[in-house]
C-alpha cells in the first residue's frame, strides 16, 4: 500500500465513528476522543500489534541511503503550514484555518496542501493536558520576582489562546566513542613557612603547591540518546532546559497521535544535526579523560576521539508553547508536556529592582552607622 492510500486510511480513523466530528488524542492515555459526542477510539499498542518497524535506532549510514533512494517507509503526507515571520513549518490537522506561531506568536497564513515530509521513526505522546499545562503555566507566573505588575494580567489573557500543543522534532544518537589522549596529572603538596602578624607573633602556615606528572591512556564507552534538536526555531539552548524526557516511552510513529496538536517538520538535517552531537560528545569524552587522569587536577593536551556504531533515531516530543509581546518585545514560555516541567522568558520591573537594591543599602547603611 503507497502512503498516499495509508495517509488517506490514517484520515478516516480520525473521525468519529458516531457523529464523524474530528477525534483528537487524549493525552496521558492511548485514546482519541471525540469532543463533542465523548466516543473514545483505543489506538494499538505494541502488545497488541505486529509491527513492520520497531524502535531500534538505524545506522546513520543505512538511514542516508534511504533518504537518498526515497524510501517509502520513511515518507508520509501531511497537511503543512509555514511562517512567513520567522519561517517555522508545521503540520497540523485539516480542519484548522486559522492559529497563531507558538514560536514567534504571529498570525499564521494557513494555505492547506499536502506535501511528503519524512515519517519520524517514534513518538512521545502528550503525557499532560492543555488543563494541566495552564495550571503549570499560572503557578509558574505567580513565582516570577520583580516582573512587572501587569505581566500577570498579560499572561493570564493571553495564555488561555496562545498556550499551544507541538510536537518538537529531534534526533537521537547513539555511539560507541574511544579516545587516546596525552595529559598531566597534579598533585597537592604543602610547603611550611613561618609568618609574623601585626603583634610580633610568629605561626606557621602552609602552602599548597601542585607538582605535574605526565600521563597518557584510552578511554572508551558507549554514548546513547544524545538528543539534538531539529529545530532552528527552538535552539539547542532553550531545548536543553526542558530536557526531561522518559525516552522509555516513546511509541511507533503514529499519526493519530498528532490528532489536536501542531507537529513541526525538522529543519536541520542528521547530518548536520549529528554535526552539533560531536560537540556533546566532545564534552563527555573530556570528562571521562579528566576522571582517568585522576590527580587534584588535570591538564589535556591532546586527544584523538573516534566514533563507531552510529545509529540514530528522528523522533517527536512533546511541547506546550505560547510567544507574547509585551512592551514590543517577544518572549517565549516552553513547557515539558511529559514531565510539565516550564522554563519561560520573563521581562523585569527596573523600578522593583531599584527599590529592592534602594532598601538594601539604607538597611546597611543604618547597621554600619550604628554598629561604628
Amino acid at each position: 500500500m503507497s502512503f498516499e492510500n495509508k495517509t488517506t486510511e490514517v484520515k478516516k480513523n480520525l473521525r468519529c465513528a458516531e457523529c464523524g466530528a474530528p477525534m483528537h488524542y487524549l493525552p496521558g492515555t492511548s485514546s482519541l476522543l471525540c469532543s463533542y459526542c465523548g466516543t473514545k477510539n483505543e489506538i494499538p499498542q505494541l502488545d497488541q500489534i505486529e509491527l513492520t518497524v520497531d524502535l531500534s535506532p538505524i545506522p546513520i549510514q543505512e538511514y542516508t541511503d534511504s533518504i537518498s533512494n526515497k524510501s517509502e517507509s520513511l515518507n508520509q503526507l501531511a497537511e503543512v503550514a509555514s511562517c512567513t515571520n520567522c519561517g517555522a513549518t508545521t503540520t497540523m490537522d485539516a480542519h484548522i484555518v486559522s492559529t497563531n506561531c507558538p514560536f514567534c506568536a504571529s498570525p499564521l497564513v494557513i494555505d492547506h496542501h499536502m506535501e511528503h515530509v519524512l515519517r519520524p521513526n517514534a513518538i512521545l505522546p502528550f503525557g499532560i493536558d492543555y488543563k494541566q499545562a495552564l495550571s503549570n503555566l499560572k503557578k509558574w507566573g505567580d513565582t516570577l520576582w520583580f516582573a512587572p505588575n501587569d505581566l500577570k494580567h498579560v499572561l493570564n489573557a493571553h495564555s488561555v489562546s496562545g498556550l499551544k500543543g507541538i510536537y518538537i522534532p529531534y534526533w537521537s544518537y547513539n555511539t560507541y566513542a574511544v579516545s587516546a589522549y596525552d595529559g598531566e596529572r597534579g598533585e597537592y603538596y604543602y610547603v611550611s613557612r613561618t609568618v609574623r602578624d601585626s603583634d610580633g607573633k610568629t605561626r606557621t602556615v602552609q602552602d599548597r603547591k601542585t607538582r605535574w606528572y605526565d600521563v597518557s591512556g584510552s578511554v572508551s564507552g558507549q554514548l546513547d540518546n544524545i538528543l539534538i534538536s531539529a529545530s532552528t526555531s527552538l535552539s539547542q539552548e532553550n531545548s536543553n532546559k526542558v530536557n526531561s524526557w522518559n525516552l522509555d516511552k516513546l511509541v511507533p510513529f503514529d499519526e493519530r497521535y498528532l490528532s489536536g496538536f501542531l507537529a513541526q517538520t525538522f529543519q536541520l538535517d542528521h547530518q548536520k544535526g549529528f554535526d552539533l552531537a560531536k560537540t556533546v560528545i566532545d564534552q563527555e569524552v573530556s570528562s571521562w579523560i579528566y576522571q582517568d587522569i585522576g590527580g587534584d587536577e588535570q591538564r589535556i593536551n591532546d586527544y584523538n576521539i573516534q566514533l563507531s556504531d552510529i545509529t540514530l533515531r528522528y523522533i517527536l516530543l512533546p511541547l506546550y508553547m505560547s510567544s507574547y509581546k509585551y512592551k514590543g518585545k517577544t518572549y517565549n514560555i516552553l513547557i515539558n508536556a511529559f514531565s510539565g516541567r516550564v522554563y519561560g522568558d520573563r521581562p523585569y520591573s527596573f523600578w522593583k529592582i531599584f527599590f529592592l537594591v534602594s532598601a538594601i543599602l539604607i538597611v546597611l547603611g543604618f547597621y554600619f552607622a550604628f554598629t561604628s
